[in-house]
């Protein structure tokens, strides 16, 4: 069984649960150490404030790098893009060697969550529910990575490799198609390993 790790920025971390259809066993992830017992990771938040909080731990974020060295798949949702992307405003994301976008984000402003509907054209058209944020958005897509879902127009839901980002923020108890997707990266990623 594959475990997959959850950080979410905002410290609202239930229990561990398990997936049985996709053979995936879900672990909260409360100390940086845990890190290393994943094979794929999913970083949420919902709050610009909480990411600058989680960057000023120094320990969290050394263990992040050791993450990001592995290439393992990683899913960033909502605020949790921004520890994916190489790009924030103008300067240099934790995610040096992560995403090869630019993201924009507002810090000092509470986070304006909107509804939206993301629509994934791989999906046969079928849109995605969720919330986005008035103050993230996907500014620039580098070449090299793929645009799979938009809303109002813009970039949503992008891929490069074994990260996948998302600017909105789906539950996993509420949409699992996304996060089907991502344990297929990482079903693929142990099998090829």
């Amino acid at each position: 069984m594959l475990t997959i790790g959850k950080l979410d920025l905002d410290n609202k971390l239930g229990g561990c649960y398990i997936l049985a259809k996709q053979q995936m066993r879900i672990l909260n992830l409360e100390e940086p150490e845990t890190l290393a017992e994943v094979q794929g990771l999913i970083i949420s938040g919902r709050s610009a404030e909480k990411y600058r909080l989680f960057l000023s731990d120094a320990v969290w974020a050394e263990n992040l790098q050791q993450v990001f060295s592995r290439r393992m798949p990683i899913f960033g949702l909502g605020y949790g893009l921004l520890l994916l992307s190489e790009q924030i405003g103008g300067e240099n994301g934790l995610g040096q060697k992560g995403l090869n976008i630019t993201v924009t984000a507002e810090f000092g402003r509470e986070a304006q969550a909107e509804t939206g509907e993301v629509l994934i054209p791989a999906y046969g058209g079928k849109p995605l529910a969720g919330i986005g944020y008035a103050n993230l958005r996907i500014a620039e897509v580098g070449p090299n990575v793929g645009i799979l879902g938009w809303d109002r127009g813009e970039a949503v839901l992008v891929r490069q490799g074994n990260y996948l980002g998302a600017s909105f923020y789906t539950d996993i108890q509420q949409n699992l198609e996304i996060y089907d997707y991502f344990f297929r990266m990482v079903s693929d990623y142990r099998r090829y390993k």
